[in-house]
């Protein structure tokens, strides 16, 4: 785990962010129909199609609040879910609830539409300073009413805001180039309008000629530099105009952020280097179904990528917690009769148990087709023999080491080509580890071999030898009768 999300996780388990909106609920708000969603971590990334509704919970966030400044612009439903002759049903009889951390004192507030939008309890929203980027920074200056006239020559600078030598590098690692200098500048023909001026080796460019990028992050890295201390922060589509490296680094400046202001940030994203910057706790996905939206959190990045990806078109997706779970399963339907089905099938990893239960249930009331859900065998008395399990009543990693080790080992020095006594030794200090994930990587590091590869060669050798007819056919038939496939 990066240090930063360490630091993030002991500071937010100590209770360090006092305000924090903890919980919000959508109800008949454009198409949401009493969905949760919880934000568990500092620093929350939103991931799911076009049109999945992340910017209405961005916008319903934004809403949470009485702003601490009143010359800033408001957030109201009434101004963020604007009715038009179009749009009148998509708000008819809206709610939107809130759960809110003040300090020890957690809140339940509401906003509530009839003719109007009325906030309950009665009295004025919690006070907070609230900043909503949404997309519109991404445009190009010239695009921005009001500026036409600025982009012609001017005769002189009227007002200037300097950047300094912190800011500078910031800009500079975000971007990955380095700015001597930067600055907003006003011009004598609208004072109230100023423009954004970098200096690299490029020579001096302003936010007309600038790389979209580079003229949202100069924008950016303004606002935020002086961001108040436990403020609320909501960026849409945080990675706009960005390319993968100032992605990762934008997040990581805003989980430095975070911890050190106390900063709550809710991100939306369709990027993969942004969800590979932050945890498994940070990402909410939103999951679209045959009979509307679930809400999925702790999410792995494959399976929150896959669901706004279409590049795969099987005939079956079988959903599973890990890689480790993945190749178990593939190298089970290889000893099988029936091994051409890998090429109709898709194995999807989503990260926890708790997300393929979820899976499941939805599965089981019809509102996923075409898939089905294969837990670890050390699942198996919690969740009941309704489900489909890998062998045992253990995990992948405890059921392949330990049966192989009862067996002695079958010959898996053949397999690594090296000595069976040093080998065997270090497959024995790897069960010592209590955590049998790592079992595979101690392993790996002792004989030069990847992870993945250690764990490849002990399930091969683990079918080869001691996988039973019996185990092969309670996972493969209720495939084949999702495929259709009669097993004759």
């Amino acid at each position: 785990m990066k240090p930063e999300i360490s630091k993030l996780f002991v500071k937010f388990n100590d209770g360090y962010w006092k305000l924090f909106l903890e919980k919000l609920e959508l109800n008949n708000l454009r198409g949401w129909s009493g969905e949760n969603i919880e934000f568990k971590f500092p620093v929350s990334v939103i991931v799911g199609a076009n049109g999945s509704g992340k910017s209405t919970i961005l916008r319903a966030s934004a809403c949470c609040y009485q702003l601490c400044s009143e010359n800033k612009f408001a957030f109201y439903p009434s101004n963020l879910f604007i009715n038009t002759q179009w749009d009148m049903a998509a708000t008819e009889n809206a709610c939107i609830t809130y759960r809110l951390k003040c300090g020890d004192r957690t809140l339940e507030t509401r906003w509530k539409k009839t003719k109007e939008w009325g906030f309950t309890p009665r009295r004025k929203r919690p006070r907070r300073h609230v900043y909503f980027l949404d997309i519109s920074r991404t445009l190009p200056l010239d695009a921005v009413a009001g500026y036409a006239k600025i982009a012609k020559l001017s005769n002189r600078e009227d007002k200037n805001f300097y950047f300094d030598e912190d800011d500078l590098n910031i800009i500079s690692y975000i971007l990955g180039r380095e700015y001597t200098n930067a600055r907003f500048s006003c011009t004598e023909i609208n004072s109230t309008r100023d423009i954004g001026i970098a200096t690299s080796s490029l020579g001096e460019i302003s936010q007309f000629h600038q790389g979209a990028g580079e003229d949202a992050i100069l924008d950016t890295i303004r606002i935020l530099k002086n961001i108040e201390k436990n403020s609320l922060l909501i960026i849409d589509e945080v990675e706009a105009s960005l390319h993968p490296l100032a992605q990762r680094r934008f997040v990581h400046y805003l989980l430095k952020l975070s911890l050190e202001k106390r900063i709550q940030i809710i991100l939306s994203t369709h990027s993969p280097f942004v969800l590979q910057e932050l945890p498994k706790e940070a990402r909410i996905m939103i999951y679209s179904t045959l009979n509307g939206r679930k809400i999925l959190s702790n999410v792995s990045i494959d399976f929150a990528l896959s669901s706004i990806d279409d590049r795969m078109h099987p005939e079956l997706t079988i959903y599973v917690e890990d890689s480790r779970a993945e190749y178990f399963l593939i190298a089970i339907i290889r000893q099988s009769r029936c091994s051409d089905i890998l090429r109709r099938i898709y194995i999807q990893k989503v990260g926890s148990d708790s997300i393929v239960k979820s899976l499941s249930q939805l599965i089981k009331n019809g509102h996923i087709t075409k898939s089905i859900c294969v837990f670890d065998g050390d699942k198996r008395e919690e969740y009941g023999e309704d489900e489909i399990y890998l062998p045992g009543t253990v995990s992948p990693e405890e059921v392949v080491f330990t049966e192989l080790k009862e067996n002695n080992w079958c010959d898996l020095d053949n397999v690594f080509l090296q000595g069976a006594g040093e080998l065997y030794q270090i497959f024995n200090e790897a069960m010592l580890l209590p955590d049998h994930h790592q079992w595979a990587s101690f392993v790996g590091d002792r004989v030069k071999r990847s992870r993945d590869d250690v764990w490849f060669k002990l399930v091969d050798t683990w079918c080869k030898n001691l996988l039973t007819q019996n185990q092969i056919q309670k996972i493969v038939e209720p495939i084949l009768e999702k495929l259709n496939i009669n097993n004759d």
